[in-house]
């Protein structure tokens, strides 16, 4: 029997983040109605450093949310639903 009150959101690492976290992904189950903050606040918890902080600190770093940019989809607040898939890029330099 399916419930209907939790997510599924799969979360995909890469660059910095995939060695801070050791994993290009990790799936979370979480309650319905989280926001990208809330998934911050649940990665912390798991990785024991502040993602919030390292978003703020490399401001480059690139969020998608089903393959569209956080800042579209309403930034920190974006809501998440089921079997959405959110991806950390790394700010890319070079020339």
């Amino acid at each position: 029997m399916e419930n209907n009150e939790y997510i599924k959101v799969n979360v995909m690492f890469f660059g910095d983040l995939r060695n801070l976290t050791g994993t290009r992904q990790k799936e979370i189950t979480t309650k319905k109605g989280v926001k990208l903050s809330d998934l911050l606040t649940l990665l912390e918890q798991e990785y024991h450093f502040s993602f919030k902080n390292y978003i703020e600190d490399n401001k480059g770093i690139r969020i998608l949310i089903n393959g569209q940019e956080y800042e579209r989809l309403g930034g920190i607040n974006a809501l998440l639903g089921d079997e959405f898939t959110v991806v950390f890029f790394p700010a890319l330099f070079g020339g």
